[in-house]
């Protein structure tokens, strides 16, 4: 069977089929340049189904602010990529913004904070508001000294008798101690407003 070969002449490279022809009269930079086109196409096609791969890139990322990573380093950096709902990066905005795609929301921060976990961000507005009633502020009590405050009240609004006394700022995890008198709350509302009702607020 005859071989078809690659021979090069002044003119350029072209075809033979004579029999005596062998690989080795082909040329090396021939060799070579279709070597480096081949190799050129698998790097360009590679890079090519990356790029289109929307999972390479993140949902949203957050940059330009201060997040707190709470990891071992305790490491603050300042910014955050999201993928899938789950976080996919956390470092400089540099590394963030090289996951930028043409669905990937980006949000700048403006020096605004991230902080990880649940936060409870009600307030206290009794606190925050002085009161003009009666107020015990969170102040630690005994069971003795809350009996005398409730009856300091009652007697300084001059509350009738059935009426309802509320006692603001009541501190329900501090304080409170018993005494041999005063064994229960119950019993030092007792006598601090025996003939008025007491709602305590805490």
């Amino acid at each position: 069977m005859k071989r078809l070969l690659m021979k090069r002449r002044s003119s350029g490279l072209f075809l033979s089929t004579h029999p005596n022809d062998t690989f080795r009269e082909l040329q090396e930079p021939a060799i070579r340049i279709c070597l480096l086109i081949a190799a050129l196409s698998l790097v360009l096609l590679g890079c090519g189904s990356r790029a289109t791969d929307p999972s390479q890139f993140a949902d949203d990322i957050f940059v330009g602010g201060t997040v707190y990573t709470a990891d071992e380093q305790r490491r603050v950096v300042s910014a955050l990529a999201v993928q899938s709902g789950r976080i996919a990066y956390v470092g400089d905005d540099a590394g963030a913004r090289k996951l930028i795609g043409e669905q990937t929301r980006v949000h700048a921060m403006k020096g605004a904070m991230i902080l990880p976990g649940l936060h409870d961000m009600h307030i206290h507005a009794l606190a925050i508001v002085p009161s003009d009633g009666c107020d015990i502020d969170s102040e630690p009590m005994t069971l003795e000294e809350i009996a005398d405050f409730v009856a300091a009240c009652i007697e300084e609004q001059a509350l009738p008798q059935g009426e309802w006394l509320s006692v603001m700022q009541w501190s329900f995890s501090n304080g409170n101690q018993p005494d041999e008198a005063l064994r229960n709350m119950r019993q030092a509302l007792d006598r601090g407003a025996p003939n008025n009702p007491v709602m305590l607020w805490g």
